[in-house]
Order: structure tokens, then C-alpha cells, then sequence
């Protein structure tokens, strides 16, 4: 009853036991067989495989950790190079804010470009050394000619002189839209108005004066170089915009501040449009809305749409030929326009350069193909360390089993030998083989 095995170290097969009584030869021997696994090699086995798992999770953390610095490696570059992108897209829009008539296309393409830069050069030289346009009154007056040319602590000058405009066919309709404002006198403030009303009051000839400070200014936002932030209605179709009248005159550096006052006052919002064709379309979308429309100088028709909707149509016998000045080339904001946008060109195209620099050799690509190797390699790990964990299951697996098997094994054979040896004691055989009656065996007497 109390046979167990006391050692887990052995030989690792099937046995058989064999059960018999000492002197009792008539009792037939008992055979139990069995299953040992030696503890030893399994334990050998067991410690070699939990060897190679942790081995094959330290390659697997190891590769983990070479995807992860690949990875970070990649989203830097792709940070750079978004920065890069953000650059040139602000470097684009600041020469598309400069120079808003250019067609954007040009800046996706080299030799383009280059073409463009030389014309605008050109352009620049061309102005830079022009005789530039003299300004002229919208009538004959003495009075006002006798002030062409001066000004002093009182007068700041004449109206048609402190405004220029580049063009001549656009100057012509914008001192058109101002009528004889344009030979008015610009005073200093009030002081200078009183005196300079006292003066001519009594003359015979029409003078036109005027003060900044008399004048209501622009209320809306005065941009870092000198415009004025506005804009054309919503949606309305602007093909053919050129701008607007008040930011297309140019004024001396000393007159600066002049543009959100006398410019303002004299031109409001008046829109400047190629053709007339793109001007009534515009005016006629605000027309459907309600909007009022302002009026639309239509430079290459010689025509003014006015406010109100009238135009004037046919030629004059003796057609005004007022017009306002032009800036000498050295002092043309155009000049500076040209080389705020060439400087802009510069700007944009170094940083395309450095930006074709970083595509070409971040090798972006040789880092993605190394994380696909590697990745391949930890998914090949992971089915290795697959393997080994099965390993591990059967093994536990089996030597559960092995355990179990055993027991039930011992625990049968013992209660049946428990049994027959009960039965034993109480048998008592005579020599002849007969049975005698059954009677209770001391235990001192049984046999062992």
C-alpha cells in the first residue's frame, strides 16, 4: 500500500514490476508496468528551451527597437521636409503678393522663371532710365500753375502732382474720374487753409483747396506697405481685375500717408478692369445682389462706368488731356515692386534648391527597405519563439500527464493487492491442496 516512487531520476522508459510472495510459491507472482520519464532531462530540456525564448525575445525587442529608430528617423525627414514645403509655399505667396498679375505656373518651371526674372530686369532698367511723364491740369488756370512745382510749411502741394500713376492710358481716366479736383491745393491743416481762403476769396479765378485733417479717412486696415486692405464683393467674377484705383497710384516717400486720406477721398473704391466686356460683368453680378457698385475704370476702352450705372459715350472735339505725373524711374515704386519680387524669386528658389537637396539625400527610400527587412526578420523570430512556447506547452503537457497515469496505476495495483491480501489471511491451505475452513490469521503469522 505504501509503494511509491521516492526519486525523479533515472532511466527513462517502460518497467514492470513484479509482485511475489516469499515462500509461496503457490500464489502466482503480480506484474505492474509503467511509464517513468527521467525529471532530469526533462528539466535539461525545459531549461534549453526557456533558454532559447529568452534569446529570441531579446532579438525580437532588439529589431523592435532598431523599426522604432528607423521610424523616428523618417517622420524627422518627413518633418523637414514639410518645413521645407511650408517655406517655399510662403515664399510663393509672398511673390504672388507682390506681383499678382503673374501667372503662377511660371513657378514650376526652372527655365521659366529665369525668363521672367530677365524680363522683369529689363523692365527695371527700362524705368529706372525714362524721362518721367509731366502731370497736367484738367483746366487752364494761372493760379494753380503759379503753385506746380512748390511747397512750404503751409502747402504741401498740388493735387496732380502728388499723385502719379505709371501708365499714361490709366492716369488719363483716373484724373477723368477726379475732375477738377486734381488741381486743388493741398494745405497743411486749418491755419493754413484759413489763410490761403483769405487770400483767394476774392479772386476771380476758381482755386480748389483742401486739408488732410478735413478729411474722412480710410477705416479699414492699412496694410505693412502702405495699401489698403481692400478687396472686391464675394463671389463676383473678377476676370480682368486689375485693382483698385486708390493702392494703383503711387506716391513720393514724403506723401506716404497720404493714400489713406487725399487718395482715399478722391478715388474711394473705384475698381480699375482691363475691358469694359469684364467690368459690366462684374457690375451686373452686384446689380442681381443689391450691392452697390463702385465705379469701374476700364483701362484698355478709354471708358468709366460710373456708380450710378451711366457711361458717357463718344469722343470729345477737344478731349481732356489731364492726367496725373509720373514718378521719375529711381523713385517708381514699380522699380521697388520689381525688386521686392526678384528678391522674393531669389528667396523662393534657394529654398527649392536646399529642398531638392534633402529629397535627394535623406534616403528615405534605404530606410524604408531596411524596415521591411528587418520587420520580416522579427516576424520570422516570432514564429521561432511560436515554435518554442508549443515546445514548452507539450512538454508540461506531457509530464502532467506522465505524473497522473502513474498514480492511477499505483492506486488500482494497491487496492487490489489490499484485497487479496485480506482474503489471504484469512485462507489457511493444507498440504494436500484442500482448503480447510477459514479461520482468522494472527498477523504475526501472515506470510510477507
Amino acid at each position: 500500500e505504501a509503494l511509491r516512487l521516492t526519486e525523479g531520476i533515472g532511466k527513462t522508459g517502460t518497467f514492470n514490476l513484479k509482485f511475489e510472495l516469499y515462500n509461496a510459491a503457490h500464489i502466482k507472482p503480480k506484474f505492474l508496468e509503467f511509464f517513468f520519464q527521467n525529471e532530469l532531462d526533462s528539466l535539461e530540456k525545459r531549461s534549453e528551451l526557456q533558454k532559447q525564448k529568452a534569446q529570441l525575445n531579446a532579438k525580437i525587442n532588439q529589431k523592435t527597437t532598431e523599426v522604432t529608430t528607423h521610424k523616428e528617423e523618417l517622420a524627422q525627414k518627413d518633418e523637414e521636409a514639410r518645413g521645407y514645403t511650408v517655406q517655399m509655399e510662403s515664399a510663393r505667396q509672398r511673390i504672388l503678393q507682390i506681383w499678382p498679375e503673374m501667372d503662377p505656373s511660371i513657378l514650376s518651371k526652372g527655365v521659366t522663371i529665369t525668363a521672367f526674372v530677365k524680363q522683369l530686369r529689363q523692365q527695371e532698367h527700362d524705368i529706372a532710365n525714362r524721362e518721367p511723364r509731366s502731370p497736367k491740369p484738367s483746366q487752364s488756370n494761372t493760379i494753380t500753375k503759379q503753385y506746380c512745382g512748390k511747397s512750404d510749411e503751409e502747402l504741401i502741394g498740388v493735387v496732380y502732382e502728388i499723385i502719379c500713376v505709371d501708365e499714361l492710358a490709366e492716369s488719363k481716366l483716373m484724373a477723368r474720374a477726379c475732375g477738377r479736383r486734381i488741381d486743388a491745393l493741398l494745405l497743411k491743416d486749418q491755419i493754413s487753409f484759413s489763410k490761403y481762403y483769405e487770400k483767394f476769396k476774392a479772386g476771380k479765378n476758381v482755386v480748389y483747396l483742401m486739408t488732410p485733417e478735413s478729411m474722412l479717412p480710410f477705416n479699414g486696415k492699412v496694410k505693412e506697405d502702405g495699401l489698403l486692405d481692400i478687396n472686391p464683393h464675394g463671389d463676383a467674377p473678377t476676370q480682368g481685375f486689375l485693382g483698385h484705383a486708390c493702392n494703383r497710384v503711387q506716391l513720393r516717400a514724403k506723401h506716404k500717408n497720404l493714400r489713406s486720406t487725399l487718395v482715399w477721398n478722391l478715388l474711394r473704391d473705384t475698381l480699375v478692369f482691363d475691358k469694359m466686356v469684364n467690368g459690366f460683368n462684374y457690375r451686373n453680378y452686384l446689380v442681381k445682389k443689391s450691392v452697390n457698385c463702385p465705379t469701374i475704370l476700364c483701362v484698355e476702352d478709354d471708358d468709366i462706368i460710373e456708380s450710378t450705372g451711366m457711361m458717357s459715350v463718344g469722343k470729345s472735339n477737344s478731349p481732356s488731356e489731364a492726367c496725373f505725373g509720373q514718378l521719375p524711374g529711381i523713385e517708381s515704386e514699380k522699380v521697388e515692386r520689381i525688386q521686392n519680387v526678384e528678391a522674393a524669386i531669389t528667396t523662393f528658389l534657394a529654398q527649392a534648391k536646399q529642398f531638392r537637396a534633402h529629397q535627394e539625400g535623406n534616403k528615405k527610400g534605404e530606410i524604408e527597405q531596411q524596415i521591411l527587412r528587418i520587420e520580416s526578420e522579427i516576424s520570422d523570430l516570432q514564429e521561432e519563439l511560436k515554435q518554442v512556447n508549443e515546445e514548452l506547452k507539450t512538454l508540461d503537457s506531457t509530464r502532467a500527464s506522465s505524473k497522473s497515469v502513474s498514480s492511477e496505476s499505483n492506486g488500482d495495483e494497491d487496492e487490489q493487492n489490499s484485497k487479496k491480501g485480506a482474503k489471504a489471511g484469512k485462507r489457511k491451505k493444507n498440504f494436500v491442496g484442500q482448503e480447510d475452513e477459514e479461520e482468522e490469521v494472527p498477523p504475526s503469522k501472515r506470510s510477507r
